[in-house]
């Protein structure tokens, strides 16, 4: 990640990019952005500069793990969601696999996204009360029934293992926590579809976060400047994520959540990766 350069992030060049587009804005006051915010606005867009630097952030994203990346995505199985890659992007050339892509030492951003989704999966089953469907993801109804709300979520997460020991660790948790609790609120029932697109936008905003923290680390970047990056890059996502159509989804299994999770993340960062082209 970019952070310290704990998964080489910093170090790269597309985080170098990253660096190098924001220490410009910095130097010229934020001028970009102050000019654009000085407009009228119609509410579709956020400020260039804001485009612009989620653009950076998902390619360096990308490059940290390349799974995230269209051209490396693992072929479908079957009972897979009825997700299509190339509908949710515009672009069915971009779908498929060329090659297996590498993992050792790099960021696991896809394959944590996937246990997210079948955390996402498992609320939902015991939602509905459906123990057979919680028995696939190794828990039981009665034991969660018998437990307060918090348990029952942490008890979720650890059971399609999310971690806990790391910087994207910390942001799917909290990307997961609050979305897990309103699936379990007999109030609001939020459809599957619109939780997943939920969870990406809110995951990925948060791996801008770490980001940026790390920028105000090096010096690239101060507080002020932080705060006013997060709420742009914020709604650059929620822009793009807006954009993929998960009509037809099927999402029942353990997989098809997993899947499902993993091909909206690829998606939403191709989409914000390739927005200014």
């Amino acid at each position: 990640m970019g952070t310290s350069g704990a998964f080489g992030g910093s170090t790269t060049s597309p985080w170098q990019r990253v660096g190098d587009y924001l220490a410009g804005d910095e130097a010229d006051g934020g001028t970009a952005t102050q000019l654009d915010a000085a407009e009228p606005s119609d509410g579709d867009e956020p400020a260039q500069t804001a485009s612009t630097l989620a653009e950076l952030i998902a390619q360096a994203l990308q490059s940290d793990d390349p799974a995230t990346k269209p051209r490396f995505a693992p072929a479908s199985r079957p009972g897979d969601s009825g997700l299509s890659l190339g509908g949710l992007t515009g672009n069915a050339r971009r779908t498929g696999t060329l090659r297996t892509p590498p993992t050792s030492g790099r960021r696991q951003i896809s394959a944590s996204t996937g246990r997210a989704g079948r955390a996402v999966g498992a609320a939902y089953a015991f939602a509905s009360g459906n123990a057979s469907g919680l028995r696939e993801y190794g828990l039981d109804l009665t034991t969660l029934q018998g437990r307060s709300r918090v348990e029952q979520i942490l008890a979720i997460m650890d059971a399609v293992e999310i971690g806990n020991s790391g910087p994207d660790d910390v942001a799917l948790r909290a990307s997961l926590i609050e979305l897990l609790d309103r699936i379990l609120d007999p109030a609001l029932n939020p459809t599957p579809e619109e939780t997943m697109v939920e969870l990406v936008a809110r995951y990925a905003t948060n791996l801008f976060k770490i980001e940026l923290d790390a920028l105000i680390q090096r010096g690239t970047l101060d507080a002020l400047g932080r705060e006013r990056h997060l709420r742009e890059l914020g709604e650059v996502i929620r822009i793009d994520a807006a954009k993929l159509d998960v009509t037809g989804a099927t999402l029942t299994t353990p997989r098809q959540f997993e899947h499902a999770a993993q091909q909206l993340m690829r998606a939403t960062l191709d989409v914000v990766a390739r927005r200014n082209q």
